[in-house]
């Protein structure tokens, strides 16, 4: 619109100065300057109202004039290297844990508006896992917002309402790996989910869907009864001075049906080049229910972050039932002044801005110390039959973010699996988000 107005300013400009150029009386001149620039105006083509502007925020966004539609191009890049120091039971128990590297993701997505009120996004990752070793989808989804009933309604693959750690986005999280508790998050799957939020800054959040489970790399999902219920509510009892002081608050419960009556429970330290250290097997269950608890706090560069989650699992054909227990405590610190930002539509973390960026500003990036204990343990009645499902972690780390866009982390695990040794890993991450 601007670049518009200027050209027709230099049109209006010519007539007017073509027009007195002629030398013809002042009286008659009025009326014929001003037919000649509503005549020169009138050639000027109008701007399309749904032509794309590009612009960069923290991204390659574009946006249509009449604000009705917009679209985001982004991606992230994770680049892992671990070491790994264990004693000799645990190796005994679990084997070598082998040095190594990895491309822990590679994704990129498009998301955007229609409308205003019709979202879409679609995520797909290049760097697959390291079990099955292909790419996959993600977030692949659409949805309607701004519903005067209920705020917002979304459909297709992507993550079910439950754990704060989880739902912050892997760019986001303060470390390498998320904690133990993730075992318990149902993270992605194929469903229909309605969210909004309540009150004035907003207070609160609330989500709940439906969803049936699938693989997180193909979204698909075959079977009977392999189909969950989950919901998530947040509050904020206290939000000073745009989150510089945040106390957060969430419950979330879920329902998840097991495929064909099958259901394995398994858990790595907090290092993703580990195997796995704890591990129910195949066993036999009709469903199970899951039950997690969150709190945060933000005063200013300190934050302290926890959750506590359990889940209660119905045996059939002659299996026990049995209950799983998890939990971990957070504390992390900005030593050059930063603030950990939280988002109020969503009852999550985001995305952290220097207050001087490293090299392409006046400062050294944003440093930030942080550790975390962590701890798990599937069966918490001893009602398997299996050889270890109690796991403790403690990881220490140091994150240092260049810009908004890039940042480098180092990351200690100290992992205990009981009565089985102790493993060290050293990590490093080299990551890019946009």
């Amino acid at each position: 619109m601007q670049r518009l107005s200027i050209a027709g300013a230099f049109v209006a400009l010519f007539a007017l100065t073509t027009g007195s150029v002629h030398g013809q009386g002042e009286a008659g001149n009025v009326e014929t300057r001003l037919s000649a620039v509503e005549a020169a105006l009138a050639k000027v083509p109008a701007a399309d109202p749904w032509a794309l502007v590009a612009t960069w925020n923290n991204g390659i966004v574009f946006k249509s004039n009449n604000g009705q539609a917009s679209l985001k191009i982004g991606g992230r890049g994770q680049l892992d290297a671990a070491w790994f120091a264990e004693d000799g039971d645990n190796e005994a128990m679990f084997g070598d844990q082998a040095d190594g590297v990895e491309f822990r993701r590679a994704r990129l997505y498009m998301s955007g508006k229609v409308h205003k009120n019709f979202e879409y996004k679609a995520q797909y990752d290049f760097a697959g896992s390291n079990t099955t070793n292909r790419p996959g989808f993600k977030d692949v989804y659409g949805g309607l917002t701004g519903l005067d009933c209920i705020g917002g309604v979304r459909v297709g693959h992507f993550k079910e309402p439950f754990g704060l750690e989880e739902l912050t986005s892997s760019n986001y999280i303060t470390f390498m790996e998320r904690s133990l508790t993730s075992v318990f998050t149902p993270a992605r799957n194929v469903g229909v989910m309605a969210h909004n939020t309540f009150g004035e800054h907003p207070t609160g959040t609330w989500a709940i869907g439906v969803f049936r489970n699938t693989n997180n790399q193909t979204a698909f999902g075959s079977g009977d009864g392999d189909y969950s219920v989950t919901g998530r509510g947040t509050y904020l009892p206290i939000y000073e001075n745009k989150g510089e002081q945040v106390l957060h608050l969430g419950i979330a419960g879920s329902f998840q049906g097991a495929p064909n009556n099958s259901a394995r429970y398994r858990q790595r330290p907090s290092a993703h080049l580990a195997t796995r250290f704890v591990d129910t097997g195949t066993i036999r269950v009709n469903n199970d229910q899951r039950l997690g608890g969150e709190a945060a706090y933000v005063c200013g560069p300190f934050s302290l972050q926890g959750e506590a989650m359990a889940m209660f699992a119905n045996g059939v054909q002659g299996q026990n039932d049995f209950c799983s227990f998890g939990a971990y405590i957070m504390a992390s610190y900005f030593f050059t002044g930063e603030v950990r930002p939280y988002d109020t539509k969503k009852g999550v973390f985001k995305r952290v801005k220097p207050n001087n960026n490293f090299l392409g500003g006046d400062g050294s990036g944003a440093w930030e110390g942080a550790v975390r204990y962590s701890f798990l343990d599937l069966d918490t009645g001893q009602d398997l039959s299996t050889a270890n499902t109690e796991l403790h972690d403690v990881t220490a780390g140091v994150n240092w973010y260049w810009n908004p866009v890039f940042r480098v982390m180092f990351n200690y695990v100290w992992s205990h699996p009981s009565a089985y040794g102790n493993l060290h890993v050293g990590e490093i991450r080299f990551q890019f988000n946009f």
